[in-house]
């Protein structure tokens, strides 16, 4: 999931740089501006004969414009980041988006999709998982470059 989640970072760092904050599980209380905020992930894992594992991902991000009345920035954002995210490269592997949709609304504009990878038994043992103190994290942008 953490390879995942730095793939998805990185790419919103290449899309927008450092002009809006990146959150994970949940915004930190008072934060104030326009931001972006990834929701955890729902994952469903499927093992197929020769001890393959198809895992997928479902991908809910969200932005908040500083207005909430923002529509066309939202419109803007959803247009923008819908064929940037059909590939994301992280350090184990790619992952490919499919059913990518985005909807704008009062207060944020919603983008989901899924992402699908096969792996074995032993590479997601290998991996580690978001720790649960990790769920309300703010992705430090510096430290991706």
């Amino acid at each position: 999931m953490k390879d995942f989640l730095r793939a998805l970072s990185e790419r919103l760092l290449e899309l927008f740089g450092r002009e809006y904050r990146l959150f994970y599980g949940r915004v930190w209380q008072g934060a104030k501006g326009t931001c972006f905020f990834v929701l955890p992930s729902k994952v469903k894992r499927e093992v197929l004969p020769g001890g393959r594992i198809r895992r997928e991902y479902s991908l809910s991000l969200r932005f908040y414009p500083a207005k909430r009345e923002e529509l066309i920035l939202q419109q803007q954002v959803g247009e923008k980041l819908l064929p940037e995210l059909v590939e994301l490269s992280g350090k184990k592997r790619r992952y490919h988006g499919r059913d990518l949709v985005y909807q704008p609304g009062e207060e944020f504009l919603t983008v989901s999709g899924t992402y699908e990878f096969y792996t074995t038994a032993e590479q997601e043992r290998e991996e580690s998982v978001v720790a649960a103190g990790d769920l309300m994290l703010e992705f430090d942008l510096n430290k991706l470059m």
